[in-house]
């Protein structure tokens, strides 16, 4: 009997020394002794297969890492494509995703009893200094408190805090009379002043075919096309703290004043009739086709899409950009304006807990958010794909570039129009906008940086006009996630149902007595009340907003 359990016992010990090594086997990686990762990212089918760049390599090298990109575009059907990996255990070691595009689907992940996803604060408290990016991003006041069940499970992707514009027909502004002293186009900086071109705009023939044919806007049928005209109505972004109260800004006595200022507008005639079912290319096709001559959309990227098809059918130099009109004594709130300014943050990067070596993850995250990586993952390698000049300027090697293995750098138009890669490194991009540390020490903020030139250097000096005139309106709420999955299951249902009365509202199929009184009471039904109770009192805890 005794010989058969030191028998078994020594099969235990091989059986385990086995796995042992299969183990440590599979956390060293490759030969070279790199940690090999799989990360899944939006645009990620892009890199699947795709032979690695010279930049791809160097980023390898940097981190000790081998990366397998792969992924989906973020559209419909990125969560058909991830949510079974991490429900069925077949789990990249890092991947992407938009918390609040995905049901509450996020939140139940994040739920540390369930140990699905790691706790980012526990690995940097493992290594403390070893990431030092990572953990500026999480303690900042800007950033910390996105979380989910009080644990930090994501690491922002980086943003604009807002890439909106107001485009201008400035050849109508001129038709119609609009001009400043020299005979130039001006842009209106009051609501009384914008309310004053819609109607220029309608009544005055400002593409001069004789016809009534023409409008002042046509906004997208979703209510955040609207979003530089309800700031003006002192309407904050989202939720909001209002006298002491969270409520969403769907629901605010300002918003309802919006709603009749806009109703009146659609009334007399100023708004494009259809606009309720305007899709956000048709609402932009409407501009490029001469029906509006205002256009509220994003800008950045966006300005290389809207004026490529707007130049080839109404030729160049005849579009300027605003800034948001303010609120008056007469139309909206004085003093208020801007675009809504959603936290600079666009989803971001998870570690679930059966990767391997989660801190080889970091790695490559804080390598890649360092002053040092932003330039890499930006321009590519310094003294091949572009050079430093004494001032700063960056001057690129576009031969260098064009070597690269095809869509390695973004493509874009040279003064003469042809195509060349002058954009950014492309995989780079995948993890989001260019961070601007230079200021962090100062005042603790972080920011990211915008090259006009790498967007599109044919219009980049439009693409500066529209930064230069973008005023944000912030939430104080604004970086604020940490709410319970069975609140954001809520909040959804509140949000659909006041957004299902906004366009009702400014068409005039709903009104703003009886009506609104209505939805509000529906937003109860749907736990409204609770919700605004159950944000505040996290509001209180986390010491945010004059509460």
């Amino acid at each position: 009997m005794m010989k058969k359990i030191i028998l078994y016992l020594l099969s235990l010990i091989i059986c385990v020394s086995c796995f042992s090594g299969c183990f440590s086997k599979d956390n060293k990686g490759n030969d070279d002794g790199n940690v090999s990762l799989r990360f899944f990212i939006n645009g990620g089918g892009t890199f699947e297969g795709k032979e690695k760049d010279s930049i791809w390599k160097k980023i390898e090298e940097k981190t000790g890492t081998t990366l397998k990109i792969y992924g989906a575009n973020h559209d419909s059907d990125y969560y058909t494509v991830l949510n079974p990996k991490i429900n069925t255990g077949d789990f990249p070691d890092l991947f992407f995703c938009v918390p609040n595009n995905m049901s509450g689907t996020y939140q139940d992940w994040a739920d540390q009893k369930k140990g699905v996803l790691y706790n980012i604060d526990t690995l940097l408290q493992q290594k403390p200094g070893e990431y030092p990016y990572i953990e500026r991003i999480l303690k900042s006041e800007q950033y910390k408190n996105i979380m989910f069940d009080n644990a930090h499970t994501l690491i922002p992707e980086f943003a604009s805090n807002n890439s909106w514009g107001i485009y201008y027909r400035s050849d109508w502004l001129i038709k119609v009379g609009y001009v400043n002293p020299d005979g130039t186009a001006k842009t209106p900086t009051t609501m009384d002043e914008f309310q004053e071109v819609l109607k220029l705009f309608t009544e005055n023939d400002p593409d001069g075919n004789g016809q009534n044919d023409t409008w002042g806007i046509s906004p997208y049928s979703e209510a955040v096309g609207w979003n530089p005209l309800y700031h003006a109505f002192g309407v904050k972004p989202d939720y909001d703290i209002y006298n002491g109260e969270v409520k969403h800004m769907f629901t605010t006595e300002e918003f309802k004043n919006f709603l009749t200022w806009a109703h009146k507008m659609y009334k007399d005639g100023y708004i494009y009739p259809q606009f309720n079912t305007n899709t956000t290319s048709q609402s932009r096709d409407h501009f490029v086709d001469g029906k509006v001559g205002v256009l509220i959309t994003n800008a950045e990227q966006h300005v290389t899409w809207i004026m490529n098809p707007f130049e080839g059918k109404n030729g160049i130099g005849k579009v300027i950009f605003g800034v948001p009109p303010m609120g008056t004594e007469t139309v909206g709130k004085k003093g208020c304006q801007g675009f809504s300014d959603w936290g600079a943050w666009w989803g971001g990067f998870s570690i679930p807990l059966v990767c391997k070596d989660p801190h080889a993850v970091l790695r490559v995250l804080n390598y890649l958010y360092s002053p040092e990586g932003n330039m890499l993952r930006t321009y590519g390698i310094e003294g091949v794909h572009y050079t430093v000049g004494e001032n700063g300027e960056i001057t690129l090697n576009v031969d260098a570039r064009s070597e690269e293995p095809d869509n390695s750098f973004m493509m874009s138009a040279d003064e003469k129009g042809r195509q060349k890669p002058l954009g950014n490194y492309r995989l780079g991009a995948a993890f989001g906008a260019m961070i601007d540390w230079s200021t962090f020490d100062t005042d603790g903020r972080i920011r990211v940086k915008t090259d006009s030139k790498m967007l599109d250097l044919q219009y980049y000096e439009l693409i500066d006009e529209a930064i230069s005139k973008n005023i944000s309106v912030p939430s104080s709420l604004g970086n604020v996630t940490a709410w319970s999955s069975s609140i954001k299951n809520q909040t959804a249902k509140i949000e659909e149902t006041a957004k299902s009365f906004i366009n009702n509202a400014i068409l005039g199929s709903k009104n703003l007595t009886d009506d609104w009184a209505q939805m509000l009471a529906l937003c109860d039904v749907h736990g409204y009340k609770e919700v605004k109770a159950s944000m505040l009192e996290t509001v209180q805890n986390l010491g945010l907003g004059n509460v």
